[in-house]
């Protein structure tokens, strides 16, 4: 059999086997985007998927859901609530720390006249299927007449070192 016989048989077991598996989380004819998946470091059949996702009447928020099985199957969405009523949400990121506890950083702010907002972090102790009350870590008030609160990123220390 010539090499490229047995590539394109490869392939095609691959893509028949259920390895490789495409699934829609959101289910959602309106906008979602700016997704974001972590696996804990624990548990490798444990996912925690975010994105920005549209709600009716409250604008973009932040979604999530969990996988104890390698994504095979998802859990029900939940929907991360603003800090006040007319802000919208963005750039969200997810991370661990050493103990297991599960962190969301994310954006809440006014993407009209950008008058007020902040990165927020929230934490969960149950690998993302509750999340708790929200900290700021920066306020757009910190930064006056610039735009200091765009595309938050979280990263934790997981060393062994004094910061962890």
């Amino acid at each position: 059999m010539k090499p490229y016989y047995i590539t394109i048989f490869y392939l095609l077991t691959i893509s028949f086997s259920g390895i490789a598996q495409n699934l829609n989380l959101t289910n959602s004819a309106a906008f979602d985007g700016e997704p974001y998946l972590v696996i804990d470091p624990n548990n490798d059949q444990h996912l925690v998927a975010a994105w920005m996702g549209f709600k009716l009447g409250e604008g973009i928020i932040i979604k999530s859901k969990y996988s104890n099985d390698g994504g095979t199957t998802w859990s029900s969405t939940n929907e991360i609530p603003h800090i006040s009523g007319a802000l919208s949400s963005a750039d969200v990121s997810l991370e661990y720390d050493s103990n297991g506890n599960l962190f969301m950083c994310y954006i809440d702010y006014d993407n009209q006249n950008f008058t007020q907002g902040e990165i927020l972090v929230r934490k969960s102790i149950d690998g993302g299927l509750t999340w708790g009350t929200p900290v700021t870590a920066t306020s757009i008030t910190d930064c006056p007449n610039q735009l200091c609160i765009d595309r938050p990123w979280i990263a934790i220390d997981n060393s062994t070192g004094p910061n962890n």
